[in-house]
């Protein structure tokens, strides 16, 4: 019993450092992060796609409580004036009266390389953050739109020391396909191709390789004739269900035939 109330306090005493380090701190910007999934995995039914992201995340020193001053007193160490937090500073001499310029560059006097004025956290070094390696398992369920985005509250990067988390975003990138592309704000397919204005003048059979789980393999159609069509025009077949989400606009264009010589 000692050992769970132990714990417990010890859990309520971060959860209570965490609090006083946030609290009345502006918010900062949401982080997204790309997440790259295939296009066959995203339009093919089935359990969701779990993908294991990793990142490092900035996040208020726990050491300093994110004031960047030892054990979190006051006053907060300041950017140096003369080096703007950068810890080098260049020195010119000449540039003047047609006199050619000398620049060199060294660590900052004024702060000693710190970047900063003041008494400075040795973990942090007075800036108030540090970066903490986080791992995440992701399930996007299978049909998501392009850009569909899963939320993790208050995960997000934290801009400067005066501000607190925001949230992290993963926004699913549909990668490209060879063949096909995604109508926008659909699961619909399109695919162009250029054909014989001869054959399409005329009726013909198709055959096309369907994409992803139960749906492998080819899928016969016929393409009706278009007797007046010129060069240059299109012309769209729709295959309904072409995926488990959704159909393929399938767009061809006419031209004329190309000649080609062999000895």
């Amino acid at each position: 019993m000692s050992s769970n109330r132990g714990n417990a306090e010890m859990a309520f005493q971060q959860v209570s450092e965490a609090y006083a380090m946030l609290k009345h701190k502006e918010r900062s910007q949401d982080t997204v992060e790309d997440v790259y999934i295939p296009l066959n995995q995203i339009l093919t039914k089935g359990t969701n796609i779990v993908v294991h992201y990793q990142r490092r995340t900035k996040v208020p020193c726990t050491a300093c409580l994110g004031t960047g001053a030892p054990n979190g007193g006051s006053p907060s160490p300041t950017i140096c004036p003369t080096c703007r937090g950068a810890g080098t500073s260049t020195l010119t001499w000449g540039c003047h009266a047609g006199q050619p310029c000398i620049h060199m560059s060294g660590t900052c006097g004024t702060c000693g390389g710190q970047g900063r004025i003041g008494q400075l956290c040795r973990v942090c070094r007075g800036v108030g953050i540090v970066e903490e390696l986080r791992e995440y398992t992701i399930e996007f369920p299978t049909g998501s739109l392009h850009h569909h985005t899963l939320r993790a509250v208050g995960e997000g990067d934290i801009a400067n020391q005066s501000s607190r988390p925001g949230d992290l975003l993963f926004r699913l990138n549909v990668q490209p396909h060879p063949l096909f592309e995604l109508m926008e704000g659909t699961n619909n397919l399109i695919t162009r191709m250029e054909m014989n204005i001869k054959k399409l003048r005329t009726s013909f059979a198709m055959q096309i390789e369907k994409l992803g789980g139960e749906r492998q393999g080819f899928l016969s159609f016929n393409v009706p004739s278009y007797p007046e069509m010129k060069q240059g025009e299109t012309r769209t077949v729709t295959l309904t269900d072409f995926t488990d989400y959704g159909d393929l606009v399938l767009e061809m264009k006419a031209r004329e035939e190309v000649w080609s010589f062999t000895s």
